[in-house]
């Protein structure tokens, strides 16, 4: 059966430190079996591109040399393959030719599961057209995560304090001034 398989095209790929790289991050799970602490801490297996041209997968680094202005997308999949299972990356030029590709091999099928990301390391990058389908896909809307991540409060005689950590927001997103108060007329919090 085929697993997750995910297409995105990079809008750019240019190292601002070493090591510079764009791609995913594949059966993304933390440390407890909770789905916000995959989304926070979620180690998996990252494939994508590096800045100096070489595709990865997991430990699998290209030998080919691509001009990462010449990759319009990247193909990661994971799935079976012959007697275990397998991350793959392919390459392709704007008019959709594959260009290069990268295979690891030999993934316990145990730790295959988690969050899929888009990531990048080092890097100014861009994501443009991504999708995400397979058969071993699935969605939750119960899981959907923000836009407050966590909290946290102290109480010190009658006065509570509150901090909301969220994520990054860009300019189009609403904006929340982060003041809540208790109106002392009627006790509602406005």
């Amino acid at each position: 059966m085929q697993g997750p398989q995910g297409q995105l095209a990079t809008a750019s790929v240019a190292a601002t430190k070493e090591p510079a790289w764009v791609g995913v991050r594949l059966a993304a799970h933390g440390r407890f079996a909770d789905y916000r602490d995959s989304a926070v801490r979620g180690e998996g297996i990252d494939a994508g591109l590096r800045a100096d041209g070489r595709l990865f997968a997991g430990a699998a680094v290209s030998g080919a040399v691509l001009d990462p202005a010449q990759v319009a997308s990247l193909r990661a999949t994971l799935g079976p393959a012959v007697g275990s299972h397998q991350v793959s990356v392919r390459a392709f030029d704007r008019a959709g030719n594959e260009i290069g590709s990268v295979v690891q091999g030999s993934l316990d099928p145990g730790s295959l599961y988690g969050n899929i990301a888009l990531v990048c390391g080092g890097a100014r990058c861009g994501f443009s057209e991504w999708r995400v389908d397979g058969p071993k896909v699935d969605a939750h809307d119960e899981h959907a995560f923000g836009p407050i991540l966590f909290t946290q409060y102290t109480v010190s005689g009658s006065i509570l304090k509150l901090t909301a950590q969220m994520p990054p927001i860009g300019v189009r997103d609403a904006t929340f001034d982060g003041i809540i108060r208790r109106d002392p007329r009627d006790g509602n919090v406005k």
